[in-house]
């Protein structure tokens, strides 16, 4: 399993040239990398954005248009207001 595990993280792989994970466990004073744990944040920061589409979609678009804005765009037959 060593191996395995040496082989998929090689340097010469994943770095560029000159580079070694060593230079990225202690990096200069002022130098700051990314970590995993930065990648939880876009879940939340999505899940926020959708829900405000969806409430200026039903709150805002519908009350001004009378219906959905891709209903519109597509110039729908039917272009009801969508009950609140």
């Amino acid at each position: 399993m060593a191996a395995l595990s040496a082989w998929f993280w090689n340097e010469r792989f994943w770095l560029p040239h000159n580079v070694t994970w060593a230079d990225l466990a202690d990096p200069a004073p002022g130098v700051e990398y990314p970590k995993a744990g930065h990648l939880f944040t876009a879940l939340p920061v999505a899940l926020g954005i959708f829900a405000v589409r969806i409430l200026f979609e039903r709150f805002v678009f519908t009350a001004h248009i009378g219906c959905s804005p891709v209903t519109a765009c597509l110039r729908c037959q039917s272009c009801l207001p969508v009950p609140l």
